[in-house]
């Protein structure tokens, strides 16, 4: 077999011509011996062992030093390669290919945030804003210039973008939101995987978004200026997420009709590269999001932070792990069965327990079924154990074993299928009261 040396790892060459390598283990190699692998021609299984022995080739396999690949380390996505494969993020680039981001306003949030899309290699980037460039602009706006002032932003934008990557496909939409209505009509025609919320006119725009995020179970990430702070947050991911309203509330009686708004091209670049990062974590699928069912308010020039935060969603931070419940729940089976009646009453209470602790917990319905069915997993396997153990019969035979399991896994599946379709249907009642407290 031919391997290559992985281009994403670092070789240094000492002053004598020898080689190391600093995260493949220790020693340093003649720079002759190794001349095949660091011109990119590779070598053969047998040769690398011959040359540097077993051992050391096996240790640089584990490492990942040696792979039986080679990978281009010119290509365009090479270096978000190189990140990706140190984060161990595999197949990152097929998801950003297939990714949908609705961008709402290409101005200074925007218009950096489209860059960032390019340069990642989104798949379908959106682009949507009425107004035309003007030399005011120019101060925080990417990739507006002179010859642009008067033309539509998302059409030069656009064409701009396609320039830096051809490989993405940018849709400019020349128009104002003017409704809650248009909003979600444009939300489910494009159906996003992710929007962007880089405008702050209407002053209903939040409102509207929160609204139709929720309706359409589209996840966003936002971001403002407000004087000269900085407000990034929150990424709504779904329902039982924090929206931006659930932060602050708007006054629709008021518009701003006059006053320039302060802004320095550091201060949105920055926003936008945090708020990128959040959308590259929604669409890989990986990562922290860092402005989930929190506000970040910063103000840069004088070093002034607070996070901004809502009680209702505080559960999150302080989380009770599941080995927690899983010790709350089998306490809960212990002193129950001692009890009449007994293993009957033990077994309905932790069931009980197991379906409404996940309502109360989780974040979203997918949280929610995913601990659930782990609790209710374990409680049936407490149960089960605790019966056969105190049942009083004879050990069973290998044979006998077998047959339990069986017996068991076919069991469970039935319970457990009934188990989540009982979860879903709590948790839409849930949303419905979650829903109606917030209309009042």
């Amino acid at each position: 077999m031919m391997y290559y040396l992985n281009p994403y790892l670092p070789a240094i060459r000492c002053k004598d011509g020898s080689v190391f390598f600093p995260l493949s283990g220790g020693g340093t190699y003649a720079g002759e011996a190794l001349a095949p692998l660091l011109s990119g021609d590779g070598m053969e299984e047998e040769e690398l062992m011959r040359r540097f022995g077993e051992e050391t080739v096996k240790r640089w396999c584990e490492a990942e030093l040696l792979l039986p690949r080679k990978i281009d380390p010119s290509g365009r996505y090479s270096r978000v390669d190189s990140f990706c494969h140190w984060l161990h993020l595999p197949g990152w680039q097929k998801k950003m290919e297939g990714a949908k981001v609705l961008i709402l306003g290409c101005g200074g949030l925007g218009s950096h945030i489209a860059w960032n899309l390019a340069a990642m290699g989104a798949g379908h980037v959106y682009l949507v804003d009425g107004d035309t460039v003007e030399e005011t602009n120019l101060n925080r706006q990417l990739l507006y210039d002179m010859e642009d002032l008067g033309k539509p932003k998302v059409l030069c934008l656009g064409q701009k973008l396609k320039k830096i990557n051809p490989n993405c496909r940018f849709y400019p939409l020349c128009q104002r939101i003017g409704s809650k209505e248009e909003l979600q009509t444009l939300v489910e025609n494009i159906r996003p995987g992710v929007l962007v919320k880089a405008l702050d006119s209407p002053i209903y725009i939040s409102e509207w978004v929160d609204a139709v995020a929720e309706a359409t179970s589209t996840r966003y990430v936002s971001g403002i200026m407000n004087g000269t702070k900085q407000f990034l947050g929150p990424t709504y991911i779904g329902q039982g997420s924090a929206r931006f309203g659930d932060f602050f509330s708007i006054d629709t009686d008021m518009e701003k009709i006059a006053g320039i708004a302060p802004s320095l091209s550091f201060e949105l670049s920055g926003m936008a590269a945090e708020l990128s990062e959040e959308i590259f974590k929604l669409v890989v699928g990986s990562g922290t999001l860092q402005f989930k069912n929190k506000v970040v308010e910063r103000e840069n020039i004088t070093g002034t932070y607070a996070e901004i935060t809502n009680t209702r969603f505080e559960v999150e931070r302080n989380r009770t792990s599941p080995t927690a419940h899983m010790l709350a729940l089998t306490l809960v089976y212990g002193l129950l069965s001692a009890l009449r009646p007994g293993f009957r009453l033990a077994f309905a209470a932790v069931l009980i327990y197991a379906a409404v602790v996940p309502l109360l917990t989780a974040l979203s319905r997918k949280e929610a079924l995913w601990d659930g069915a782990q609790l209710f997993i374990f409680a049936f396997l407490v149960n089960y154990g605790a019966r056969l153990l105190f049942s009083g019969a004879a050990l069973p035979t290998g044979r006998d074993v077998l047959v339990y399991l069986s017996v068991a896994l076919t069991v469970l599946s039935v319970l457990l299928l009934v188990y989540l379709g009982l979860e879903a249907g709590l948790w839409s009642l849930r949303t419905r009261i979650v829903k109606r407290r917030r209309k009042q």
